[in-house]
């Protein structure tokens, strides 16, 4: 998309950002962080930990991140967690058994199926940094939808540039999974959707399939 066009296209709502929130939604974090743009502090995102529930400013690593173990995920590792996973502490309290989400997956050639239906299965070439600009770009433009507060032109915003960015077939359906458990997803993507509320946009979340957008909606429309 050109520089004016694409926000006369996908968001009629434009404000200022600033480029320390910008790079810091495109910042891979450690397991169990997800990053929230601040409602109290406009321009600001703050990122909050599902397994401990701690909020902070600056942005976690693996050295300050307070896991137990600073021990790398290995491929084998994620592949284990997703098969047995367990619902977080807030899903568990508030008894959800499913959530809905709609999602926007940018792929990457270090993606575990680096194709995509757009191209008609060709091979994808684009970094993983490349992949996290591109949604940083897409992700900024909802925010600013975001600050409207307007959820519905939020929802109709997500879902056209699902429709046009997506490598996920869900894109033709706006990005809707549909309802879903906690143990069916990839855990990064779980962990990001269920502890995110209705309404509520994810920062960039990293998973095997490649990087995501996660904006929670109501199990029934």
């Amino acid at each position: 998309f050109g520089s004016r066009s694409w926000r006369s296209r996908f968001c009629p709502l434009i404000t200022r950002v600033s480029v320390q929130s910008l790079f810091a939604m495109v910042a891979v974090l450690p397991l169990g962080w997800t990053a929230h743009t601040s409602k109290s502090h406009e321009g600001r995102v703050f990122y909050f930990n599902t397994e401990t529930k701690e909020k902070r400013w600056s942005v976690p690593t693996e050295e300050n991140s307070g896991r137990p173990e600073k021990r790398q995920r290995t491929e084998e590792d994620a592949q284990v967690a997703s098969r047995k996973v367990r619902a977080t502490p807030k899903a568990q309290d508030q008894g959800d058994s499913d959530v809905r989400a709609l999602h926007i997956l940018v792929k990457h050639r270090g993606s575990r199926n680096p194709q995509s239906w757009r191209s008609g299965n060709k091979p994808i070439t684009r970094s993983k940094e490349e992949a996290l600009v591109r949604l940083a770009e897409i992700r900024k433009s909802l925010s600013l939808q975001l600050q409207g507060g307007d959820a519905g032109s939020l929802r109709s915003c997500f879902e056209r540039w699902a429709k046009a960015e997506s490598d996920c077939s869900s894109a033709r359906k706006g990005g809707d999974l549909g309802s879903f458990s906690f143990s069916r997803m990839q855990r990064p993507f779980s962990e990001a959707a269920f502890g995110l509320q209705e309404g509520e946009l994810s920062g960039p979340v990293d998973t095997q399939s490649g990087v995501h957008l996660i904006l929670r909606v109501p199990l029934h429309d």
